[in-house]
């Protein structure tokens, strides 16, 4: 009887207008979980892509202008970016953030699959079609019908199945089916509401599952709502926000900014800024262990220290003799684990360099600027602060330096140095044949920039006072050809790939004061930048 119970007969118990349906919520998570994994997964996939192929270094992709990056291909370059690759695990490789995510990806998938699996399991819902109940074809006609009620209802008669229950359902479902195709009134009802008896009261299922209101499980239920409402979500925040509040906009710590306003004065030069980065929140966070007391002092016997120092905390000595160790290019001094701990440096150091030059600028201090973005050229190349831009060059040293600024065919620069023809070269006599390769491989992709620049006033052929002038900054790298780009640049003893960037500050003649900046990320040939001025 249950058949027909469901699908005819109104129960004696008042039944609620809104139901718990366990099979609508199998739907209803299963649509949910396709909308957001099919998306999520297509991001989390291709920034994969983007991460193992786009981002690497013989694999660069063009830019956006469709341009070919030119990187630096010498020898020296090309160990490090393998000695990256093949130091770093699959965890280190992805980081804890996509590691986190693949796993979440893969539990909701299985998730998707268990309620896929239940989706086909789950019986269609019954509907009353007395041509199926009769076996009849649609358009039978009255007597085929009649036909099919009299061999059907002698079958399941209740007189020849006495003790069969389902059988007295089936009839009484034939009945029905009969009255629906021939009844006029019944038929009528089925043809209106899919019932012969007329319409009955809509009842609305809810999409979740009818555990929520299960007694047995009422305090278990309100415990886990308990529990994610009022402790997680909330204990999640509050651990994102105390984390996030202790930096700023630009990823830099707020202690960091507030220490660099504070020290950064007019008078500020090049020999301050390693120990003010040494001194810096980020610096400060890097462990101190028993044994670096060891390495210090033999650093502190060896190394050539610009200033005399002004801290004397333990963990800024360190990391004041960790800059200068690299700036001098003696990573012998170093342990395995204070090598380690440079990399973290110099890998801040670039948010914390950049934020020395920021708040030089807007102080209007033109030297200190300078003497900031020197610092910052000098932690990418591992340039000591009196060291020749010549040291830059792959396989030189100071002897090199020293040959090539004697004699015949002299230099005092570097641009001086890529300019001179390969065989007029001076300081690669006693280098092998792939060291030479390296230097003319060098030679290459150092920036040759061609700057020029105008002043004008919108629709105006004069500048008078008051008016709102544009600098048109025009740089043309006259190192790369046609369709290329800057690359990654030369930069073997620095941890990371590092693109080619420059500031341009526009100044008053005679003056130190700075009008306007712009930091140009543009690695094109040709690029263009605009500085607006108030006249």
């Amino acid at each position: 009887m249950s058949q027909f119970r469901d699908t005819f007969t109104k129960d004696s118990k008042k039944e609620p207008l809104l139901s718990y349906d366990d099979s609508a919520f199998i739907f209803f998570a299963g649509t949910v979980l396709i909308c957001v994994l099919v998306p999520c997964t297509y991001i989390y996939v291709k920034s994969l892509i983007n991460k193992f192929f786009s981002n690497d270094y013989y694999n660069l992709n063009k830019s956006k202008h469709n341009s070919i990056y030119r990187s630096c291909k010498c020898s020296l370059c090309q160990e490090k970016q393998e000695r990256g690759i093949k130091s770093k695990t699959l965890w280190q490789k992805l980081g804890y953030k996509k590691i986190t995510q693949f796993f979440l990806l893969l539990v909701f998938w299985i998730c998707l699959g268990i309620l896929f699996k239940k989706m086909l399991n789950t019986k269609p819902m019954q509907t009353f079609d007395p041509f199926e109940i009769l076996e009849v074809s649609i358009g039978a006609s009255v007597g085929e019908i009649k036909k099919a009620y009299r061999l059907k209802s002698l079958k399941y008669h209740p007189d020849k199945n006495p003790n069969d229950t389902s059988a007295a359902a089936k009839f009484i479902l034939i009945t029905k089916a009969y009255q629906a195709l021939t009844d006029e009134i019944s038929k009528e009802n089925y043809e209106k509401y899919g019932n012969p008896d007329g319409p009955g009261m809509m009842k609305v299922g809810i999409g979740l599952p009818k555990l929520l209101i299960d007694e047995r499980y009422q305090l278990l239920i309100l415990s886990i709502f308990f529990l994610i409402f009022l402790v997680f979500i909330p204990a999640i925040f509050i651990i994102y926000y105390q984390k996030q509040k202790q930096y700023g906009s630009n990823g830099v710590k707020i202690e960091t900014l507030q220490y660099l306003t504070y020290t950064i004065n007019e008078n500020s030069r090049l020999k301050v800024y390693p120990e003010m980065l040494a001194a810096t929140a980020e610096s400060r966070d890097i462990p101190l262990r028993e044994i670096d007391d060891t390495y210090v002092k033999k650093m502190m016997d060896e190394l050539i220290e610009p200033k005399k120092r002004t801290f004397k905390v333990p963990i800024i000595t360190k990391n004041y003799f960790l800059i200068l160790a690299h700036m001098q290019r003696r990573y012998d001094l170093l342990s395995d684990d204070l090598k380690k701990d440079l990399d973290k440096i110099l890998e801040f150091s670039l948010l914390i360099t950049h934020c020395m030059i920021e708040i030089s600028i807007l102080r209007d201090w033109f030297l200190t600027a300078q003497a900031a973005l020197t610092f910052r050229r000098c932690l990418i190349q591992a340039l000591d602060i009196r060291s020749s831009s010549l040291i830059q060059i792959p396989h030189f040293d100071e002897n090199n330096v020293k040959h090539v600024h004697k004699g015949k065919n002299s230099v005092k620069d570097l641009l001086e140095f890529v300019h001179q023809s390969h065989e007029n070269r001076k300081g690669l006599v006693d280098m092998t044949e792939n060291q030479t390769l390296d230097v003319k491989a060098f030679c290459t992709i150092v920036p040759d920039i061609k700057m020029s620049a105008e002043i004008k006033v919108e629709d105006e052929t004069h500048i008078v006072k008051g008016d709102v002038a544009s600098i048109y900054v025009h740089i043309d790298r006259t190192n790369l050809n046609e369709n290329e780009a800057s690359g990654y640049i030369h930069a073997p003893f620095f941890p990371h790939s590092k693109f080619e960037e420059w500031w341009i500050l526009a100044t008053y003649k005679g003056d130190d004061r700075i009008l306007k900046y712009v930091h140009v990320k543009n690695c094109e040939k040709k690029s263009r930048r605009k500085i607006t001025i108030f006249g």
